[in-house]
C-alpha cells in the first residue's frame, strides 16, 4: 500500500544521517545479527528499539491508522542519541519482510512504511534458498500452534477467504528486492545470501561492515548458533499435541487446551521427549519432509531467481537455488526490454 500524501513519505527525513535497518527474510541469521554483530559498540553500531517500537509503531498498526511521522517520534530520541554519541543506529526486525506462516501478506505495506518514516536509511536484505526456506518455516511454525501436514502447510485443501496463510510466491526475492530498489535506491540496498553467513560469516560480516560505513570488530562468535533446531520426529509429534497446547487464530481457538500452559509442556518437550527422540527418526522424517518440498516447488522459484542474480550480481545457482539458465539471444532480449523501461 503507498503512502497517500506527498507529506507522509518525506516526514521525518533527516538529511545524510546514517540509518541501516534490516528487514530479514526470517530463519536467515536474524538472532545471531541481533545478538553479536549489531550490539557490537566496536563495529561503530547501535541496536535500537529497546521498547519494540518496531513491532507496536510500525507493524502493527492497522493500514487506516498507521502515522509515519508518529512513528517517527517514536524513535527520534534513541536515534539522535546515537547520531550524537557516533554511532550507526541499527532496526533490526525479520518480520518487516513478512511472516512465513502468512505467506507475507503485508510486505509491500511494511515497505512503503519503511520509506515514509525512514526516506535516508540504507536497507539490508538476507535471503535463503526457498526450499530449506520453507522446510524451516514449517518447523518453526509446528514450534506454534500449526496443526497440519507439510502439503496443507504450502496448499491449504480450502484455503481462507478472510485471512492470510502461507504462499510460495512469498519467496519469489526478486519482487521483493525490485521493491526496496525503486523506493530507497539500488545503491541503499544490500542483498546477501544467508549461505554466505553460514559458510563465509567472515565474508558476509565484512560485507555489512562495508556498506553501513562501521567496522568489522576483532572477535566475533561466529561458530555460535543462537537457536538449536528441534528434532523433525518432535516437531512431528508435536504437530498432534498442539490442539492442547495453543488456543489461537490459527488453529481455530480450540476448546481443547490444556490448562497447564505453554511453559509445562514447552519444557515437557525440550527436556524429556526432545532429548529421547533418536535423530534416525528425525532424519527420516526430514528426508520425507525435504523431498515433499523438492517435488512441489521444482522450477517454481528458476525464473525469479534468475532475476534475483541479475538484480544483485550473486551467483545464487553456486548456492544451491534452482536457477533458470537462459540463452544469451534471451538474455539480451531481457537487457533490451530493461532499458527500453527504465
Amino acid at each position: 500500500m503507498r503512502p497517500q500524501t506527498k507529506n507522509d513519505l518525506e516526514a521525518g527525513s533527516d538529511g545524510e544521517r546514517p540509518i541501516l535497518i534490516h528487514v530479514g527474510f526470517q530463519k536467515c541469521g536474524s538472532t545471531w545479527l541481533q545478538r553479536h554483530f549489531f550490539p557490537n559498540a566496536a563495529a561503530g553500531f547501535r541496536l535500537l528499539d529497546p521498547r519494540g517500537s518496531l513491532t507496536h509503531d510500525l507493524i502493527l498498526p492497522h493500514p487506516l491508522v498507521f502515522n509515519s511521522r508518529s512513528c517517527r517520534q517514536a524513535f527520534e530520541p534513541d536515534l539522535s542519541s546515537a547520531w550524537a554519541a557516533g554511532f550507526v543506529p541499527v532496526l533490526s526486525g525479520e518480520r518487516l519482510t513478512g511472516a512465513g506462516q502468512t505467506g507475507g501478506y503485508d510486505i509491500n505495506d511494511l515497505a512503503y512504511r519503511l520509506r515514509a518514516t525512514f526516506p535516508e536509511a540504507k536497507i539490508l536484505m538476507v535471503i535463503r534458498e526457498q526450499r530449506a526456506m520453507i522446510l524451516s518455516s514449517y518447523n518453526q511454525a509446528l514450534k506454534g500452534p500449526l496443526t497440519v501436514p507439510i502439503k496443507w502447510f504450502i496448499d491449504p485443501p480450502t484455503p481462507p477467504e478472510t485471512g492470510p496463510y502461507f504462499s510460495l510466491d512469498w519467496l519469489r526475492y526478486d519482487r521483493v528486492i525490485s521493491l526496496y530498489y525503486e523506493l530507497f535506491g539500488k545503491d541503499k540496498v544490500l542483498v546477501l545470501p544467508f549461505e554466505w553467513l553460514r559458510n563465509e560469516p567472515e565474508f558476509f560480516v565484512r560485507k555489512i561492515a562495508d556498506f553501513a560505513g562501521c567496522r568489522v570488530p576483532t572477535s566475533l562468535p561466529y561458530s555460535m548458533r543462537d537457536k538449536k533446531s528441534w528434532n523433525p520426529a518432535t516437531l512431528a509429534v508435536k504437530r498432534f499435541i498442539n490442539p492442547f497446547m495453543h488456543r489461537s487464530v490459527n488453529n481455530g481457538y480450540l476448546y481443547l487446551r490444556i490448562k497447564v500452559g505453554w511453559i509445562v509442556l514447552k519444557w515437557l518437550f525440550t527436556k524429556v521427549i526432545e532429548p529421547a527422540t533418536p535423530q534416525a527418526w528425525g532424519r527420516w522424517v526430514h528426508s520425507r519432509w525435504s523431498a515433499y518440498v523438492h517435488r512441489r516447488v521444482e522450477g517454481y522459484y528458476a525464473n525469479s531467481n534468475s532475476t534475483t542474480e541479475q538484480l544483485t550480481g550473486l551467483d545464487l545457482g553456486a548456492l544451491g537455488y534452482e536457477v533458470a539458465r537462459r540463452s544469451p539471444a534471451e538474455i539480451q532480449y531481457e537487457e533490451a526490454q530493461a532499458v527500453v523501461h527504465t
